[in-house]
């Protein structure tokens, strides 16, 4: 039996494997181990990444293993974090020592750094006495980006430490201005396009949302804080390229113009943690806030803040964070319950103690708090001055994309650009754009508009009239006078208007990030509107033949210069084009098709490419971006 039973699994393994793998049978097994220690010793490669960050007491010599548990109220309020000790004389019972109380987390004692003034953005040198620098900097533990850009910043430091280790020093750089929000209103988009001039640098990550979140430990689990000088350490790279571009180099002076910025969507409006801090404490309402400690650190901070319509805004939020099923009925519920919680929190308090609650945005279920910008907005506009704030709209921002970005630049005070460099800046992708599965959920029902336009009403006014600007209202009327201002200026552009980007396809960046929108809640305006998709030309050659003159005019304009047909006004630059679209609002007729199939399959795609040129040029800015999210 035991005879025929290795028979019979010798004859499986040489006439069933063999043939498929035309390999040996202890070829497979050796291949099969082989594979397997390859994929152990990766393994065991891997372990030094995942870095727990125990807490070490400075008095003791034992570890503290952090657990994430809260003793408080169970309102949200009161709240402190305990530290499971391990020590022998204490084994299995929590401390009462807190994170909160570190001194590194008070930011308003902390001593200021003396920034040099022949840099325009806020850098100070500081002694290196290693080049190890990084090892416990806890957002290497979160980021690969991080990790790699500490790697060559040692070895930089290393460099220096070789050659005069008595001198050696690193520039150190805070950010020169911050987007502070919001989410889901263009900030990414906007972002990376101002990455992209040349004098502005960025840090391994966009959103380091420390000033936040993440000094208190949030990223880590709160089993540590993130202290200044490892947030100050994600911008050395930043801070070695702006060392290394001096713009006025001589014996005398040299002057450094470059600067860095990042772009936190959760510091304008997150200060869930207020509570904990001593300067906060016993009272209802956060006395200091994100602005208060931004203001201690960078008094001349260049702050943007870009708005949009809150109803739109919570839609997209919905879709982009809610990783259940979706559906506009399901959203509709959500939204009576929360603005029910709300509703109830404002028969006893402020609104602005509700918003600041973190126990009723979370019994909420919802993030309707981040859409009632004016409270928010006061906060921040009795620490800086109004000057120092630019406050933007996305539905601007998608009409006239060229005009918001020279605003911001001139408000950076970056220098001027010159067409090649601004068309770089313009001509990108859509950053963080809508994914197709969330379009497939619909539109907002009606009823949940309105629920919601009643809900954000009197705060847009408060909003409106303190920017003296009825456009944040978001309202229908305002709305419709805005596209009637844009065909008078459409019909006199000046020579300084950028023709807009063509929309192409958008790329995902990070989740707190935004999606760029029309932004309209008029219940007779169609959210999405026509897409551009539509009006692109197919690539399959079919579309109307042209008449003999269109001929003559579409063969100068190939596709690789289809865009220079229009100037940077979006007017038409060339007679054949003011030709053709003479033509097409006559209605010529198609003449008969040539008999080569081949040339007329490029005629009809060049004909489609110079028409879809000209429907570009005639229709308003504004309906550029009409098919974004």
């Amino acid at each position: 039996m035991v005879h025929g039973l290795k028979r019979f699994l010798r004859s499986f393994i040489l006439t069933k494997w063999k043939p498929r793998c035309r390999m040996k049978t202890p070829a497979l097994y050796l291949l099969f181990v082989s594979v397997a220690m390859v994929m152990f010793y990766m393994m065991i490669l891997a372990l030094p990444r995942y870095n727990r960050h125990v807490a070490t007491s400075k008095s003791t010599v034992h570890r503290r293993y952090a657990v994430h548990t809260m003793y408080g109220n169970g309102d949200g309020s009161g709240l402190t974090y305990g530290f499971f000790n391990r020590s022998a004389e204490n084994y299995g019972n929590f401390t009462q020592s807190s994170i909160w109380v570190n001194p590194d987390l008070d930011l308003l004692h902390i001593e200021k750094p003396n920034v040099l003034p022949n840099f325009k953005n806020p850098c100070w040198y500081e002694r290196l006495y290693g080049s190890d620098v990084y090892k416990n900097n806890k957002y290497l533990v979160v980021s690969r980006s991080a990790r790699h850009k500490s790697l060559e910043l040692i070895s930089e430091w290393s460099k220096r430490l070789l050659a005069n280790r008595n001198t050696a020093q690193r520039l150190r750089c805070l950010p020169y201005f911050q987007v502070i929000g919001q989410p889901k209103c263009g900030s990414t988009d906007l972002f990376w396009r101002i990455m992209r001039h040349k004098d502005v640098f960025s840090p391994p990550i966009k959103e380091l949302h420390w000033w936040s979140r993440n000094r208190q430990g949030k990223n880590v689990n709160f089993t540590d804080i993130i202290p200044l000088p490892q947030y100050v350490d994600m911008f050395d790279q930043a801070a070695l390229q702006i060392e290394k571009s001096p713009d006025i180099d001589d014996q005398e002076m040299k002057y450094y113009s470059k600067i860095l910025g990042e772009a936190s969507v959760s510091t304008f409006w997150e200060n869930d943690d207020w509570f904990h801090y001593p300067e906060n404490a016993y009272h209802d309402d956060p006395v200091y806030t994100n602005a208060d400690y931004i203001k201690k650190l960078l008094p001349d901070s260049k702050l943007i803040l870009l708005l949009r319509n809150p109803i739109d805004r919570l839609f997209s939020d919905y879709l982009y964070f809610n990783m259940g099923k979706k559906s506009s009925e399901a959203f509709h519920q959500r939204m009576l319950n929360g603005i029910t919680v709300y509703r109830n929190c404002t028969e006893t308090h402020s609104m602005r103690h509700c918003v600041y609650n973190r126990a009723v945005a979370l019994h909420s279920a919802t993030r309707l708090r981040v859409g009632l910008y004016i409270i928010y907005l006061r906060d921040w506009l009795k620490v800086f001055p109004r000057e120092q704030l630019l406050i933007l709209r996305l539905e601007d921002y998608s009409r006239d994309l060229a005009g918001v970005i020279k605003k911001v630049f001139s408000f950076l005070k970056l220098r001027k650009l010159n067409e090649t460099e601004f068309n770089h800046v313009i001509h990108v992708p859509i950053a963080n754009e809508r994914k197709n599965k969330d379009k497939q959920v619909g539109q907002m029902m009606e009823k949940t508009k309105e629920l919601l336009r009643e809900f954000y009403e009197p705060y847009n006014r408060e909003l409106a009239d303190l920017l003296g600007d009825d456009r944040f209202l978001w309202s229908s009327t305002v709305e419709s006078d805005e596209d009637e201002d844009d065909e008078e200026y459409d019909d006199n552009m000046d020579d300084e208007k950028s023709e807009a980007p063509v929309k192409t396809t958008g790329i995902s960046t990070s989740p707190d990030d935004n999606d760029l929108s029309r932004g309209s809640t008029d219940p007779s305006h169609d959210e999405t509107g026509p897409s551009r998709d539509d009006e692109a030309p197919s690539r399959d050659g079919t579309g109307p033949p042209r008449d003999e003159k269109q001929h003559l005019a579409t063969d100068k304009v190939t596709s690789d210069d289809k865009q220079n047909t229009y100037n940077i006004e979006g007017k038409r630059s060339t007679k054949e084009g003011e030709e053709m679209e003479e033509e097409e609002e006559e209605g010529v007729d198609s003449p008969k098709e040539r008999d080569d199939n081949e040339d007329t399959t490029d005629d009809r795609v060049t004909y489609k490419r110079v028409k879809f040129a000209i429907k570009k040029a005639k229709l308003k800015s504004d309906y550029y971006y009409s098919g974004y999210n």
